[in-house]
């Protein structure tokens, strides 16, 4: 589990960053650099739902 959150957080700093940069610089809209924050927000979540464990590991720990 800690794992997966060091991850997310990782992945949220650097496209954050990245996406701040591209801001600041003009390269970006900031209506674009919304869309593409609250987007990458929603994928890192739906990428959190999925099992820790997969079915091999389930059946062993029961």
């Amino acid at each position: 589990m800690m794992k997966r959150i060091h991850k997310n957080y990782r992945n949220i700093v650097g496209i954050n960053s990245g996406l701040i940069l591209l801001g600041v610089t003009g390269i970006v809209q900031p209506t674009v650099s919304a869309l593409l924050h609250n987007a990458s927000t929603l994928m890192i979540s739906l990428g959190s739902m999925k099992n820790l464990l997969d079915e091999n590991n389930r059946t062993e720990l029961e």
